[in-house]
């Protein structure tokens, strides 16, 4: 070896390059070697004989690193310096550095250029190499000179890959050539290895996940030859899956997952007939979830009435529900939770959105709730305290926006449209019919609550003058006590039905009247 080497890379190329002590003997032999590289000299026919530089053959596997391939150098008479290339013309093979013989061990500094790429199509590597002696020359003899450090391209096939030499030039320690010199190329063959099936290189094959956590683990491999693969599973439970191609298991373990479940993993090629595959063992256990469910949404209290609450939230995974409303003592300032119905409330399925009611307030009260939350596996989390007040009782009667109208009239019914200033229940009560007053009064109710609303009396006489009432009730039960106790609540009516062929006679009219 000489002394200490260094590698210098360059944009596009590696240059190595070493430094010892026969830095002075390289600059006084410079001017013979460019003597060398521009002209050949002239010297006797047969003065030196039997000269020979040769690539020793090699193998390799496709992606190794670090093949060694040998050039050796037989030599007649003592050798002050020598160059060569060393040339891939297929580019399988990437030269790495450059290295001494046996032959050049503290006699020479080598000065070494990797040129990669040479051609521009990934191929055609070249390595350039020139040796001085650093004192005493290089007697005759035979032997290793230089050896190149390949990697094989991990895709290489075929071969034998030629491994040529050119520009070889051989000079005495006066810097005089040294001719003839015989080249002799070289082979590298890729050896005949039999394929192995692709393994899973993971050590530990333990994986721990807890339920309702999201879990992933990587499932690595390797394939020495360099072949494609693919990974397949038996045992994941649901909410998992593998990765075809990234080897990731992941998933969420469901509540009630199996606590250790044993997962098989296999590795298969998918480039080589017939495909091998290898296969390993690995343990998954399943805790049981230990974390407590968190708002994604703070509890909110909505629809706020005089004896109920109605409350809203959002949870991080399904949970169940329970509202309680509590009510402070003025006198002692104790809270305590109200002994009624519903309260607290609960919900009944595992839901992330969900809401519940609290009934059985009292109207015009200060409360403090709270929301509580339960997973499946009875980890709870509590609210922070929600401030609300019911509203002051409603007692006021709702009134019409817009008198009723007529808006449809047959034989048999007579169809009014109505507006009030609030939700309310509509109901048509008729007392006359012809100036007749009617025992029983005929009553024709609405259902449900709205602003607005059609209300009909159907099973009347036609062309008969009837007489009535329009009265309004609001979800709190408040209405006229009695007719005419409110401006526009109850709201006269006075309407004829459709006359037939039949009943149409002398003095016969239709009227719409509202009082």
């Amino acid at each position: 070896m000489f002394g200490v080497r260094s590698i210098t890379i360059f944009s596009g190329y590696v240059r190595c390059s070493t430094i010892s002590k026969g830095a002075a003997f390289l600059k006084r032999f410079a001017s013979g070697l460019v003597a060398i590289l521009t002209m050949a000299l002239a010297f006797p026919d047969g003065a030196f004989a039997q000269n020979s530089m040769t690539v020793q053959n090699a193998s390799g596997d496709p992606g190794d690193n670090g093949v060694v391939v040998r050039v050796e150098l037989v030599n007649s008479a003592a050798v002050g310096a020598f160059l060569f290339t060393l040339t891939d013309l297929e580019g399988d093979l990437i030269p790495q550095s450059v290295r001494a013989g046996t032959r050049l061990t503290d006699l020479f500094t080598l000065s070494p250029y990797i040129v990669l790429n040479v051609d521009g199509t990934n191929g055609k590597d070249e390595v350039r190499v020139f040796a001085g002696m650093l004192g005493a020359p290089l007697a005759a003899g035979n032997g290793v000179i230089v050896e190149v450090l390949y990697n094989v391209n991990a895709g290489a096939t075929g071969g034998p890959f030629k491994l040529t030499l050119s520009d070889v030039l051989l000079a005495d320690p006066s810097g005089a050539e040294i001719s003839p010199v015989t080249a002799t190329d070289g082979f590298f063959s890729l050896a005949n290895r039999v394929n192995a099936a692709p393994t899973i290189t993971n050590t530990d094959t333990t994986l721990t996940a807890e339920e309702n956590q999201p879990f992933s683990f990587d499932v690595d491999a390797t394939d020495v030859e360099g072949d494609a693969f693919t990974f397949s599973q038996q045992g994941l439970p649901v909410g998992f899956r593998l990765d075809a191609t990234t080897g990731v298991i992941s998933g969420t373990p469901e509540h009630n997952t199996a606590p250790i479940l044993p997962i098989l993993v296999t590795v298969t090629e998918t480039s080589t007939s017939p495909p091998l595959s290898s296969s390993k063992d690995f343990i998954l256990t399943v805790n049981p979830d230990g974390t407590k469910p968190l708002f994604s949404r703070f509890p909110s209290v909505q629809e706020i009435k005089e004896a109920s609450a109605v409350f809203l939230w959002e949870a991080d995974e399904p949970v169940k529900g329970k509202a309680e409303a509590l009510v402070t003592n003025q006198q002692t300032g104790e809270s305590r939770v109200l002994a009624i119905q519903s309260n607290p409330a609960e919900t009944t399925e595992f839901l992330k959105v969900d809401r519940v009611t609290v009934d059985g307030l009292t109207a015009s009260t200060d409360y403090t709730a709270t929301v509580t939350i339960t997973d499946r596996r009875g980890n709870a989390t509590v609210s922070s305290g929600i401030q609300f007040k019911t509203p002051v009782p409603d007692t006021t009667p709702p009134i019409f926006q817009v008198l009723p109208i007529l808006v449809n009239r047959s034989p048999n019914a007579l169809t009014y449209k109505w507006s009030a200033n609030e939700a309310a229940n509509a109901t048509l009560t008729i007392t006359q019919k012809d100036g007749v007053d009617l025992n029983p009064a005929l009553t024709f109710p609405t259902t449900g609550f709205s602003e607005t609303g059609e209300i009909t009396a159907t099973g009347l006489d036609a062309n008969a003058l009837y007489k009535g009432r329009i009265s309004l009730e609001d979800a709190s039960g408040n209405a006229p006590p009695t007719a005419g106790s409110l401006a526009n609540n109850p709201a006269d009516v006075e309407d004829r039905t459709r006359p037939t062929s039949d009943t149409i006679g002398f003095g016969n009219t239709v009227a719409t009247k509202f009082h």
